[in-house]
């Protein structure tokens, strides 16, 4: 008689957990560096990050207010999500950053031939594709020759798609003109001055920028 009682009692528990996980609900952010804030404003306190991936708990609160944001390089809009992090910390995160899907997150190396004084040299530019000859078909490899627009650098994948945004302003105010290898997760890295690539004078530059970089690897 005690099982017969005791069995439907467990069951009632057991049922009532199940549809308490089954109602929690997810968000995963797009971006790295997602800012968690204290109230739905851009100029509220920032009291979290969260990394490109990171799942958070959807407390089921929407502001009342939208704003406008560019992620990835386009203009959106929208409201702010409460949302909790692992860590236990609840607060504000842009919705149009986060998403009901788990997020893939993809790697890159970026090399930027960069200049604040003009064009660049289009020499250069060819010294590049022919010297790292085979990295740019190989996973996420890219190169981008920049001569304005430092703040925001889109990196793409190979199909085109924005997978990272970067700001290399601070090293172009610094060095003038140069390269700067670019990794998901890493801070930008100045590697020199870019220089004539068909100059006998300058084989060792080239040559070290294939070793280091050239197997696709570095």
């Amino acid at each position: 008689m005690k099982n017969n009682i005791l069995f439907p009692v467990l069951l009632t528990i057991l049922l009532s957990f199940t549809n308490i996980a089954e109602a929690q609900n997810y968000f995963y952010s797009e971006v790295e560096n997602l800012s968690v804030r204290r109230e739905p404003d851009l100029k509220s306190k920032r009291i979290a990050k969260l990394k490109e991936g990171e799942r958070v708990t959807d407390l089921g609160r929407t502001s009342r207010n939208e704003i406008s944001v560019k992620l990835r390089g386009k203009r959106t809009y929208g409201p702010f999500y409460l949302i909790r992090t692992r860590k236990g910390i609840e607060g504000w995160a842009y919705s149009q950053a986060l998403s009901n899907r788990a997020v893939y997150v993809e790697d890159y190396t970026c090399f930027v031939y960069f200049s604040k004084y003009g064009r660049n040299d289009e020499e250069i530019e060819a010294g590049f594709y022919e010297r790292l000859n085979g990295c740019f078909e190989y996973g996420n490899y890219s190169f981008i020759s920049k001569s304005r627009g430092f703040r925001e650098i889109n990196i793409r994948n190979n199909e085109g798609d924005i997978i990272g945004v970067e700001n290399i302003s601070r090293l172009v105010d610094k060095y003038g003109s140069g390269v700067v290898v670019l990794k998901k997760n890493k801070r930008p890295k100045y590697i020199g001055k870019a220089v004539c690539y068909y100059c006998d004078v300058n084989f060792d530059w080239w040559e070290k920028l294939g070793n280091n970089y050239g197997n696709c690897g570095g």
